[in-house]
């Protein structure tokens, strides 16, 4: 079975080397290089924080299940936010997805779910800014490459 993750990477790379708007061969496949190495760096960086991410979180929601001055701090912040209406609300409509995924933490305390929740939440968060960082620098490089095929054209 082949590896998504690779495939995904070079993807961008075969089909620059087909395009013919991007000038030479050589400028393709400059083109195509750096577009690969952008989009290895991303998936990694993003890998490795999500893995990251999700190991602190567990970590935190550990350290808090078993500190009773944590778990008092966070209860009294998660009975304020509880008895917001809009808080009421997303929890009514999101309470099928969040028993699938609490069903597994039942034996962590109220507080360590929310620590974990909110480790997952900023996890998810850092890896969408990785993402788009990757997208930005792709297109750097795109422009980058364009302008040079354009260059050789009128030269």
């Amino acid at each position: 079975m082949a590896n998504t993750n690779l495939i995904t990477a070079v993807n961008p790379a075969c089909s620059l080397a087909a395009n013919n708007d991007k000038g030479s061969i050589g400028n393709r496949i400059e083109h195509s290089v750096e577009q690969t190495k952008n989009s290895l760096k991303t998936q990694f960086k993003d890998q490795f924080v999500s893995m990251a991410g999700v190991a602190g979180s567990i970590g935190a929601a550990a350290a808090v299940s078993k500190s009773k001055t944590a778990q008092n701090f966070i209860s009294k912040y998660i009975s304020k936010v509880k008895n917001s209406n809009a808080v009421k609300n997303t929890i009514e409509e999101l309470t099928p997805y969040i028993k699938k995924g609490a069903d597994k933490f039942k034996a962590l305390p109220t507080p360590a779910k929310v620590v974990l929740g909110i480790g997952l939440v900023l996890t998810t968060a850092a890896s969408n800014l990785i993402r788009a960082k990757g997208i930005y620098d792709a297109g750097k490089i795109d422009q980058k490459y364009t302008d040079r095929a354009k260059l050789q054209q009128t030269l």
